[in-house]
């Protein structure tokens, strides 16, 4: 068993003047070993980041559309100091990040079964049940908005014209 940071080695090299690297092929080893012991737990973690991938970690058009605004009368653009706020988009983005780390929890209670390298309280299974059962709750919620069920709508239709 690992005491805290025994096992670095899976995760950094270190080299001789002691500094860290986030080495690649570490990494590739860990997500081919979570891959084969947990491949639910892989599989969630490759659609989160796709989906944090293709939305706002990374410039683009659309989204640039949070920030600024084109002002058609005058041909600028407006900037202001606080990003544009929309009610829907905060909780959507808020509901993400929950449901990032629900599912990582549940991740982590999973590789941890068996192995007890992580100390949990003794009641994480239930409250993490809970967690669950309002992270599904809030994505119904989401889901049952007119706002989405039109955006599904365009998008079911654009796909299969």
């Amino acid at each position: 068993m690992c005491g805290l940071f025994a096992c670095h080695t899976h995760f950094v090299d270190v080299d001789e003047n002691g500094i860290l690297d986030p080495s690649q092929a570490l990494a590739k080893k860990r997500h081919a070993w979570l891959d084969e012991k947990y491949p639910d737990g892989s599989a969630s973690i490759k659609r989160m980041k796709a989906t944090i991938n293709e939305s706002m970690a990374h410039a683009n058009i659309i989204f640039a559309d949070n920030n600024f605004r084109f002002n058609e009368n005058d041909g600028s653009f407006d900037a202001p100091f606080f990003d544009f706020e929309d009610e829907y988009f905060v909780k959507v983005d808020l509901w993400m990040i929950g449901n990032i780390a629900v599912g990582l929890m549940d991740l982590f209670y999973g590789v941890n079964q068996g192995r007890d390298v992580i100390k949990l309280v003794d009641d994480f299974a239930p409250r993490l049940e809970k967690l669950w059962n309002t992270n599904k709750a809030l994505h119904a919620e989401m889901t049952a908005s007119e706002r989405y069920k039109q955006t599904m709508a365009r998008l079911t239709a654009e796909a299969s014209s």
